[in-house]
């Protein structure tokens, strides 16, 4: 999607990336959808790509209702809200998520918040100008950048984590969200399926009308948010930083010993 990134961002790549991959003895990259694309765009043998997964950092875990509710209050949150996290830039689809969400409130006038927290990126504008445009400036919520101590409490307290991103190498937002037992709504694109698994429910990029269904159902329904939060936690737990480092050092091993 080279017109979701600043031109000398797509220049640079292009111009450096054939030359520079076949000087690699491997590569180690961090899902499966990624190896996937370097062996079939850029030409890679199979056998010279591993997949070592990421995860969520170990202090990711949903804090106790006392630290949830002081959090609640100083953050003025104390009514239901749908979460986002991560750069507002193009390829997280965030122009599409506040149109399904426009509709929702169009739906429901009485329908939770819509937080978008991370810092504005390259071009940033259209996502400010739409939101205007569909005069949600009191509905969506910009903080702006969430420190990394602070995301386990905005993922705990959301009604659910809305990631409708185009494209991810792995997607740990998802993952994070997960562990700290938020639901997850997100894109059944690139890598998102495979680390959401069935644990979350996915929905196509594009699709508004389903984005705005899906927002809609996971705030009518408490048992499907139990359900989505019980997998999710059980997915989040199969991915380990340990596991990430031991794959690493085996893939190291294999390529020193010409084994």
């Amino acid at each position: 999607f080279p017109e979701t990134h600043p031109p000398a961002r797509v220049r640079f790549f292009n111009a450096w990336f054939d030359r520079r991959l076949g000087d690699a003895d491997h590569i180690i990259t961090i899902s499966e959808s990624a190896r996937r694309d370097i062996v079939e765009i850029m030409g890679v043998r199979p056998e010279v790509v591993t997949v070592t997964h990421l995860a969520p950092p170990p202090s990711f875990a949903r804090p106790d209702e006392a630290a949830l509710a002081a959090f609640r209050t100083a953050k003025g949150l104390e009514q239901p809200f749908l979460l986002y996290v991560g750069n507002l830039e193009p390829r997280k689809n965030l122009e599409m998520l506040v149109r399904a969400y426009a509709a929702l409130v169009h739906r429901k006038p009485a329908a939770p918040r819509l937080v978008l927290a991370g810092e504005p990126s390259w071009l940033s504008d259209p996502l400010f100008a739409e939101i205007d445009r569909l005069g949600l400036r009191d509905r969506v919520l910009l903080p702006g950048y969430v420190p990394e101590d602070e995301l386990p409490l905005w993922y705990s307290t959301a009604l659910a984590f809305l990631y409708p991103s185009r494209y991810e190498g792995f997607g740990l937002p998802v993952v994070e969200a997960m562990a700290c037992g938020s639901p997850v709504l997100c894109a059944n694109a690139s890598s998102l399926p495979e680390v959401a698994g069935d644990a979350a429910v996915l929905l196509p990029p594009d699709d508004e009308e389903a984005w705005t269904n899906g927002m809609d159902e996971i705030e009518e329904s408490v048992e499907r948010r139990v359900l989505l939060r019980d997998k999710g936690m059980r997915r989040a737990a199969l991915f380990s930083w340990d596991r990430c480092a031991k794959e690493t050092h085996a893939v190291y091993e294999r390529v020193v010993h010409g084994s």
